[in-house]
């Protein structure tokens, strides 16, 4: 029985009107919790176990009781007319301080992630409490911010700089040091405060929506051990993401404001409504891409979506995404936090890469799926379930250790994608845009986007709080940008492939820039099989539609191969396991 039979059926039942005297008086003051508790056979959320499922029907049809049997306590004067106003009004109010606080909540893991990060790599002289970049731009804005004078690395800081190998090794012990203590801490916290907190949580919150009762997973204590082991893992090195796990704390934040409001904390078909809406805000506040948010909690998330649900999801979404630009935690001033701009169009000899970037991430994406599900099977059947920390650390270790010596590895995740999204402008001589080191650019990012792909195999699964999403863009657009180099390289190497377009300026026909967003877009597509809610997503975060339509079809054809070796992307192979 769909949702509207339901609420068509619910007036015909026979009301059971209760109050002092076994009935409501018009005249009675009206209490919601007394209201909602007087309605036959009511089920609290307390009334259902852990791993039950609600009962859908009988919930909707208490939520109708609830709202006629209020209507008509209140009584039909301007105060009763009043208090239904009220009443009705709850929900928009619920969405309005839940896109509040999570945008809050985000603006500051942002900023401390970003502080947290900086500190395996040194501090800032003037002030300790600011990260690299803020530390430089506020001291010397006419340098790099990886070279200030104001910031100190910790060969300088223990006073052995004067020798580059000595620095330089220093660095590196440090860098790791604290990369494992980072991890370790997360691991520890998890493992013996909150175990819902390991992981991005998405596969929890699509059977919770989906009716499932799991009590602790959106508890007040597990959001705050979600937060704070989410900066460490991410401050680690380790090749997982913060902006999944954001979906799993606007749920959290959802589900702890609304028991705050009986008529939602009290109801569980109505809470899923509110959490359906809200948890795609956790995309909104990561990206700054309010309609990606909606899209996502649509595509991927929510099993129960009605029409009113898509409504109240824009508006959390949109209210997370004016609250973000006003704290500004990307400091740019704007949500966009990969800016491009596009002035000309794509070449039809361009869309043979672009296929073949669709086909390569479908068959990574596939693969990534295999390889990571055999390794979380592993995981949980051995010996190494009994040590999760230690798993966790040692694997932080191997991940600092290696990537100290590769810069597109050493990086964080999202100044990384910020580099592969960079386009290069004439006179250009960073690794990435220089043409005397053409193919030294591509076997790096061969090596970088390889080493990385194998990483995020081997972390995506480990007991601390880890998303795909980043990763999973950092892995594509690695491989894309290494087509659109080759791609640029070929065309520009072959005078007479100006007769395959209409650019007049060679430098700018090919721009490998393209081909990273293209690539990043199509590996998640294929590692979640979601579409649509990806393609706005990379468009929202990059700010420019010029090419859109390749982005698009480059995602189809990954999903179309993706879908060739598995029919479920990995969330629900999660889930199945």
């Amino acid at each position: 029985m769909s949702t509207a039979d339901v609420e068509k059926a619910a007036p015909e039942i026979e009301m059971v009107e209760y109050g002092d005297e076994g009935f409501i008086v018009e005249d009675a003051p009206v209490n919601l919790s007394d209201v909602i508790r007087s309605v036959p056979n009511f089920v609290s959320s307390s009334h259902y176990d852990d791993y039950e499922t609600i009962d859908w029907i009988r919930d909707t049809i208490l939520a109708r009781r609830q709202k006629d049997l209020f209507k008509k306590g209140s009584g039909r004067a301007f105060a009763g007319r009043f208090k239904m106003l009220l009443y009705k009004s709850q929900g928009w109010l619920l969405l309005f301080l839940i896109a509040v606080a999570v945008a809050v909540i985000a603006s500051i893991m942002n900023v401390s992630v970003e502080y947290v990060v900086d500190t395996r790599f040194g501090y800032c002289s003037t002030a300790f409490f600011l990260s690299r970049k803020l530390c430089c731009r506020l001291s010397e804005s006419d340098v790099l911010f990886d070279t200030c004078d104001a910031w100190h690395n910790w060969a300088k800081i223990v006073h052995l700089e004067t020798n580059e190998i000595v620095a330089y090794i220093v660095n590196w012990f440090f860098y790791v040091v604290i990369s494992i203590i980072y991890a370790g801490l997360s691991a520890f916290m998890v493992k013996n405060l909150i175990r819902w907190a390991a992981g991005s949580g998405i596969p929890e919150v699509k059977v919770i929506l989906g009716g499932f009762v799991i009590k602790m997973f959106n508890s007040w204590q597990s959001l705050i051990v979600k937060v704070t082991c989410l900066i460490l893992s991410a401050a680690s090195g380790l090749n997982l993401g913060k902006e999944g796990p954001m979906i799993h704390v606007a749920s959290a934040t959802a589900e702890v404001i609304s028991s705050l409001f009986p008529k939602y904390a009290l109801n569980e078909v109505k809470k899923r409504e509110i959490l359906a809406a809200a948890s795609g805000v956790g995309i909104t506040v990561a990206f700054g891409a309010p309609l990606g948010g909606v899209l996502i909690s649509l595509e991927e998330l929510s099993y129960y979506f009605p029409h009113q649900a898509m409504i109240s999801a824009l508006f959390c979404s949109t209210i997370a995404a004016s609250v973000l630009q006003l704290l500004n935690p990307f400091h740019n001033g704007k949500l966009i936090i990969y800016q491009v701009h596009y002035f000309h169009s794509w070449l039809n000899i361009e869309w043979i890469p672009f296929i073949f970037i669709g086909i390569l991430m479908g068959v990574l994406g596939a693969l990534f799926i295999k390889l990571n599900i055999k390794w979380c099977k592993f995981r949980r059947t051995s010996r190494m379930k009994l040590f999760p920390c230690t798993d966790v650390m040692v694997m932080a270790a191997i991940t600092a250790i290696i990537s100290w010596s590769n810069v597109y590895l050493r990086s964080f995740s999202s100044d990384f994608l910020a580099g592969m999204f960079s386009q290069c402008e004439g006179g250009d001589i960073t690794p990435l845009c220089d043409p005397a080191r053409t193919w030294f650019t591509v076997g790096d990012l061969l090596v970088a986007g390889t080493v990385r792909f194998f990483f995020t195999v081997f972390s995506f699964g480990l007991r601390v709080p880890a998303g795909l999403f980043i990763p999973g863009f950092a892995i594509g657009a690695t491989f894309g940008r290494v087509v659109g180099i080759i791609t640029a390289w070929a065309y520009n190497s072959i005078p007479e492939s100006y007769a395959l377009g209409s650019c007049t300026n060679s430098a700018d026909c090919i721009d490998p820039s393209v081909y990273a967003i293209i690539g990043a877009a199509c590996f998640l597509t294929g590692a979640t099989r979601a579409t649509f809610s990806i393609i706005v997503i990379i468009l929202e975060a990059t700010g420019d539609l010029n090419y859109l339509l390749p982005v698009t079809i480059a995602v189809l054809v990954s999903k179309f191969v993706g879908d060739l070796f598995s029919k479920e992307g990995l969330y629900e192979e999660i889930i199945l396991m």
